[in-house]
């Protein structure tokens, strides 16, 4: 039995930012995404120039993906093979869908956005974090209505067993604008890895749906 556990979470909504249970960033001026999620960018110290040109989901995730590696040494302790990306949303990248949809709608000023075309590949959130670490191992988004924990349980676990990957960036990103006047965004990330000698910590969280869950709603 192989057995694994949650290394590292981010968690970003409501505009907080939140590392491993601590708040690091809360912001209750109620910036907009864009800015907010800018502050976070210069608040972490990231630098990657190529992040302006992203779209809102993939800042999003690329964000929360930077933090929850900092100061790890997945790159180090695993080949770059090793470390796959399995994400959940809601809207898939419908956001930006419809953006590049009206870029264009209209005939007499028909100029489709080669900078939004690349956005619309519902994975693209998974490149940019894949690109930036050379990760190369077993990736994919999965659309469901919620979070689902079970299905990354499952999911994870068995590219786990079947020797696919031996760490995996995992979670929940979603960003949707277009019901709201302000846009509802959420990223729960965790950081899942083999534990060390194949044998439970006093400190580890063991890797289930429930410790998924229990992170996720903030539960004790």
């Amino acid at each position: 039995m192989i057995l694994t556990e949650i290394s590292k979470y981010c968690i970003i909504r409501k505009n907080t930012l939140v590392l491993n249970g601590v708040e690091l960033l809360s912001d209750e001026t109620n910036l907009p995404f864009s800015d907010f999620i800018k502050t976070i960018y210069k608040s972490q110290e990231i630098n990657y120039p190529k992040f302006f040109k992203m779209d809102s989901l993939s800042k999003l995730a690329f964000v929360a993906s930077e933090i929850l590696l900092k100061n790890t040494a997945i790159s180090e302790n695993y080949n770059t093979d090793e470390i796959g990306v399995i994400i959940e949303n809601r809207a898939s990248s419908l956001s930006t869908d419809l953006k590049y949809q009206k870029s264009f709608e209209d005939k007499t000023n028909y100029f489709p956005n080669p900078s939004l075309f690349v956005y619309t590949l519902p994975n693209i959130m998974i490149g940019e974090i894949c690109i930036k670490n050379n990760f190369k191992g077993e990736n994919g988004l999965f659309v469901f209505e919620k979070f689902d924990p079970q299905f990354i349980e499952d999911y994870v676990s068995m590219l786990f067993k079947i020797g696919r990957i031996n760490a995996c960036i995992t979670g929940w990103v979603d960003f949707d604008d277009l019901a709201k006047e302000e846009p509802i965004f959420e990223a729960a990330l965790f950081l899942i890895e083999k534990q060390r000698n194949n044998e439970v910590s006093a400190n580890s969280i063991i890797f289930d749906n429930q410790n998924l869950n229990n992170i996720y709603f903030n539960k004790k």
